[in-house]
């Protein structure tokens, strides 16, 4: 009802004189049916006749100004009670949205906090591993080193060895007792 009256862009005090046919100041259920009609409110009579008795405060079967006031009242408590409703809920929303927000900064600076230690984990990994191949690098080229020194080592004994034979062949072909000696074993009885 309210709503019609907004859009008749009517006042109360205008609908009530609309609809009092008989014009003693009051408004029966027959007379208020009939006016929602003729304003364009579509209802069984049931439901206009729910809506008179709702309207219908003191239960005197006729609606007047103060009841209608009254339904004004009551209609515009409702809107009031709406809009601070709908307040309540745009800065619940507003909180949500900060908490979300929030809660949204929150994962991301985790997840970028996840990613950095992945990537320090990572390049610590790759240091590790170039340092052991530069320690197996390291004891490949020590054991080659060694075995390099060691075949030098033994090919210098051979010819070392092989310079004392020469040296005691050339002296043993000479006759030299002390050449055959060295070169020849003998067998001595005791």
């Amino acid at each position: 009802m309210a709503s019609l009256l907004a859009k008749k862009q009517l006042k109360p005090a205008d609908l009530l004189s609309s609809m009092d046919t008989n014009k003693n100041g009051t408004v029966d259920c027959d007379e208020f049916a009939r006016g929602l009609r003729s304003l364009g409110m579509d209802g069984t009579q049931e439901e206009l006749e729910g809506i008179f008795k709702r309207l219908d405060a003191d239960g005197s079967n006729s609606i007047d100004f103060d009841e209608i006031k009254i339904m004004v009242a009551k209609v515009h408590s409702v809107k009031d009670k709406a809009k601070m409703q709908e307040k309540r809920l745009m800065k619940d929303l507003a909180r949500i949205e900060q908490v979300a927000k929030e809660v949204v900064a929150q994962v991301r600076a985790e997840l970028m906090e996840d990613q950095r230690k992945k990537e320090a984990q990572a390049e610590t990994e790759k240091r590790a591993m170039e340092e052991r191949r530069r320690m197996n690098n390291a004891a490949a080229e020590e054991a080659k080193a060694k075995a390099e020194a060691k075949e030098k080592w033994q090919r210098a004994k051979k010819l070392e060895f092989e310079k004392r034979i020469q040296e005691k062949r050339t002296k043993g072909v000479g006759g030299s007792a002390k050449a055959d000696m060295t070169t020849t074993p003998r067998t001595f009885a005791l």
